[in-house]
């Protein structure tokens, strides 16, 4: 391909593939455990021993391995003078362990309670088991619509009644927001993720470009990558939820970066009938129109290989391309998103953020149980928690697993370079969500609804909101009325 220049496209794809290849077995053989069977100390003059069993020995072996896996339970024998709460995590086994060895050497010791820690997959799993009366005094790890949706039907603690003004200060108050509803607060927030902006510094380099800190850099920009038949990422399409776009995170941005915000005071409709929200929108939608972005494409595999030297993804995806492409180490960076100049001269950078957080259930008040649930969610979202369970959870599985927390003193703590701890906790200052509302899921469908029938039929951008705001307010009317909210 070097000698001659004509071969480059047929071979392109095959040269990227084997990049790739490349860049995993570098990953596979650095995270290669050692495993050893024995150390021998030999004279070197004698020969080296040969460590073998006969059948019978590894067939013994084999069978207490087998009948051990079975004794791997997360509960764990109690002391029946102390109370007990029941807490499940929606996390993985690996995760669970850390968590597990934590409250034990940790909470328990201290406050004296026994938890009985059980891992659960989803928020799904934590409705169906509240309304038949079997779920647990608290869960962990929460998705943010989830805790409206039981608070709506009486089945969390309001968690405004408690003490919760030292972690306040440690996190942000958009972290918080998802979770308040009618003056009360049903969670506490654990993990916050957010988009940062990520550029090849090689590309920039080559081109003299400098990663854009406004929405007019950033179309300069784009114009120039795609002269050069380079590409610019923005995802559209979330494949693992086709019916809801990935890329309502950028309507929000340009939403929220000029003023606007979801919802009326009262909560009892949108907002999305007014300028901002039909400017927003269509420069939401223009982004794949105008100018013609890719909707759905792998965002690793175009920035490992340079084809997309320029993308706005979720912060998480530093830890994927650390960890699995290694091959760009130290030829890639990312900074805060795109702002907006305001009249005074600065730049807003404002946009939405993902939260999971920990919900006490009505259980715990029944089961007189509350005072110590109310602790142990104090304990766990603590700074010196979250960065324990961080520290642990990437020394266990590596920087793929680094944890996301939306305790500042936890993030600030878990090992980033200086430079990337300013952009993260700048990006962190500058998030700001929406309420969660009854009705709300009919939103994020709605916003796609409107999207795509701009992209794929004839409806023009004004018009796509207009008619699909009046669905969104429609069920937000109707699950008002259902609870009785007026």
């Amino acid at each position: 391909m070097a000698s001659d220049t004509y071969y480059i496209p047929q071979n392109i794809g095959l040269l990227s593939g084997a990049i790739e290849d490349l860049g995993s077995m570098v990953t596979t053989i650095t995270e290669q455990p050692l495993e050893l069977d024995s150390i021998s100390f030999t004279p070197s003059e004698e020969e080296i021993p040969i460590i073998s069993k006969n059948f019978l020995e590894k067939l013994a072996f084999n069978v207490k391995r087998y009948i051990s896996s079975f004794g791997n339970d997360y509960a764990k024998a109690e002391n029946v003078d102390t109370k007990t709460i029941k807490v499940w995590a929606a996390t993985g086994r690996d995760q669970a362990q850390i968590l597990e060895n934590m409250i034990n050497d940790t909470f328990e010791e201290k406050y004296s309670v026994n938890v009985e820690l059980s891992l659960v997959g989803s928020g799904t799993n934590l409705k169906e088991a509240t309304i038949a009366g079997k779920g647990p005094d608290v869960s962990l790890m929460i998705d943010q619509k989830t805790p409206i949706d039981l608070a709506v039907r009486g089945a969390l603690v309001n968690l405004s009644d408690y003490d919760f003004s030292e972690l306040k200060c440690e996190t942000e108050s958009s972290a918080w927001k998802p979770f308040e509803f009618n003056g009360g607060v049903y969670a506490v927030p654990e993990s916050q993720v957010f988009n940062v902006m990520f550029y090849r510094t090689d590309v920039f380099e080559s081109l003299n470009l400098q990663p854009p800190t406004t929405w007019g850099e950033f179309y300069k920009t784009l114009e120039i990558l795609q002269r050069n038949n380079l590409e610019v990422g923005i995802q559209e399409v979330d494949s693992g939820n086709a019916g809801v776009s990935a890329g309502i995170a950028t309507f929000n941005m340009f939403l929220f970066q000029n003023d606007g915000d979801y919802f009326n005071d009262n909560f009892s409709k949108t907002r999305f009938d007014e300028a901002v929200a039909y400017k927003a929108f269509a420069d939401w939608v223009n982004l794949y129109k105008k100018y013609k972005l890719s909707r759905d494409f792998n965002f690793f595999n175009r920035f490992r290989n340079g084809e997309m030297p320029l993308a706005i993804s979720g912060y998480s995806s530093y830890f994927q391309l650390k960890g699995a492409a290694p091959e760009i180490n130290g030829l890639w960076s990312f900074a805060e998103v795109p702002g907006t100049v305001k009249d005074d001269g600065t730049i807003d950078r404002s946009q939405s953020s993902t939260v999971t957080g920990s919900v006490i259930l009505k259980a715990a008040e029944s089961r007189g149980v509350i005072d110590e649930a109310v602790e142990f969610v104090k304990w766990w979202t603590s700074s010196q928690s979250q960065l324990r369970y961080g520290s642990e959870l990437e020394a266990s599985l590596g920087i793929t697993a680094r944890y996301t927390p939306a305790n500042k003193t936890a993030l600030s703590n878990l090992g980033w370079m200086k430079e990337e701890k300013t952009v993260l906790l700048s990006a962190l200052k500058n998030s700001k969500n929406t309420n969660e509302i009854p009705g709300s899921y009919m939103i994020s469908r709605s916003l796609t609804n409107a999207m795509r029938s701009v992209l794929d039929d004839t409806y023009t951008a004004r018009r796509a909101l207009i008619v699909y705001n009046y669905d969104m307010n429609s069920e937000i009317a109707r699950k008002r009325n259902e609870f009785g909210l007026k």
